[in-house]
């Protein structure tokens, strides 16, 4: 400062008054860089010393090690006091944790200003007369700016491998007529014919119709189901543990086999649900994968029956991490059990419940394995999916461009549900101690 150098910030609050006196001074002039240099083997030498000392812990030793270095920097011409007070700032920030070459360098950059002044005058007056200390400029071009971005490359390359070149591939793929069987150099483009067929084409209509109505009814009951399950054994209570264990096996379940699995119970002749109906209620066998209504009921309870432990998962997970002050404040404020639910518990973990209505809406619109099991899409196409349509078209017909535009139009409407979703309560913008 008495030198009309800027005070520069250091890393602990004890060393900047002791550095920044001479910080500028040392480390950006070069005729007294100079300096540091010849001075810097001597700093180690004592940092060797200071090591040793410290490595025994004793008084005497630390006595006697300062006092050599106190006496070899006399021979070099430095004063003692001086020396002395290198020596002590050595051992100063060697406690904060420095290695012997850091302490060694903010200890030799701490001398005194005016024994610099006295000892190399010349040099001294060169570098307090340059201009105020300023930070030096950093290029147009600063690699230090892009280590982010290396960082995040590699997740960037998967995303794009993995998603963002099978749609740009789809999208393109959807302006041709191309069957499996013929090379695709011999593919005729037929620019916008596939979707002025998709839009016409009324299977595409019910299929479309079979999802919407297979979404709500399964999100609905699974977010119902998966959040009430979450305030019940939120609480440590006997044989919680176990009950979660229970909750989440379906969720381990590969959807091949979850399809097999209800497929024989549903099963009009040996299935264990006839069975057992039959037994308590006296209920008459069903053909339950035979008739549309009994299909598409049979698709919607399998759903529910393996996703809802999903639902069950995130939210247990952010009700357990509630500050308990809130939840304890409101008990003192006299709120009930259906008060701090529904006003307290659930508005705090809104974002939560936002992104899991977001992640199941998406997996909706990608079943397809556990319905082709099952039924195969009908009877009829009373259980055929958008997706299961996708796959029809394109495997079994073979029309690889018309299913292209299919799964155009399925993305499209996934991104538009999605947006309206977060439009209407996007967790990113929503500041939350969950």
């Amino acid at each position: 400062r008495k030198h009309g150098l800027e005070p520069i910030r250091f890393p602990h609050p004890d060393i900047g008054p002791i550095l920044q006196p001479t910080y500028g001074v040392i480390l950006y002039q070069e005729q007294v860089m100079q300096i540091a240099q010849e001075l810097a083997g001597f700093t180690l030498g004592g940092a060797d010393l200071l090591r040793r000392a410290m490595g025994k812990k004793k008084p005497e030793e630390m006595a006697m090690q300062r006092q050599r270095f106190a006496d070899g920097a006399t021979e070099r011409g430095v004063e003692r006091r001086t020396a002395e007070h290198i020596f002590d700032l050595m051992e100063k920030f060697a406690g904060y944790g420095f290695n012997k070459s850091h302490s060694a360098a903010y200890a030799m950059v701490s001398y005194h200003t005016g024994w610099l002044k006295a000892r190399y005058p010349a040099a001294f007056m060169a570098a307090t007369a340059a201009p105020p200390f300023s930070r030096p400029r950093r290029s147009r071009f600063d690699t230090r700016a892009l280590t982010p971005y290396w960082f995040i490359l590699p997740a960037v390359l998967v995303m794009a491998t993995g998603l963002v070149y099978p749609v740009l591939d789809a999208l393109y793929l959807s302006f041709f007529d191309w069957k499996i069987a013929t090379p695709f150099s011999k593919a005729e483009n037929v620019g916008l014919a596939n979707y002025v067929r998709m839009l016409a084409d009324p299977d595409v209509r019910e299929s479309l119709w079979v999802t919407l109505r297979f979404g709500f009814w399964t999100i609905t009951i699974e977010m119902v189901l998966g959040v009430a399950l979450a305030l019940m054994l939120e609480k440590p209570i006997r044989g919680a543990s176990v009950f979660r264990t229970i909750f989440i096996l379906p969720l381990m379940v590969s959807p091949v086999v979850v399809g097999l699995i209800w497929r024989y119970l549903f099963d009009a002749r040996i299935g264990w649900i006839n069975y057992y109906l039959g037994l308590w209620f006296g209920f008459e066998p069903q053909v339950w994968l035979g008739v549309p209504d009994l299909a598409f009921f049979a698709i919607v309870l399998t759903d529910i029956w393996q996703w809802t432990p999903f639902i069950f998962i995130i939210v247990i997970a952010g009700l357990q991490a509630l500050p308990s002050e809130v939840l304890e404040a409101s008990r003192i404020d006299g709120a009930n059990w259906w008060q701090q639910t529904f006003l307290v518990k659930l508005p705090m973990i809104r974002s939560i419940l936002v992104i899991a209505l977001l992640m199941r809406l998406i997996d909706v619109f990608r079943a397809l394995e556990v319905m082709y099991i099952m039924t195969g899409g009908g009877p009829g196409r009373a259980t055929e999916l958008l997706s299961l349509h996708i796959y029809n078209r394109a495997f079994d017909a073979q029309l690889l461009g018309y299913a292209s535009a299919i799964a155009v139009l399925l993305i499209v409407i996934v991104f538009g549900l999605s947006a309206a979703i977060l439009a209407h309560g996007n967790p990113m913008n929503e500041k939350t101690d969950v």
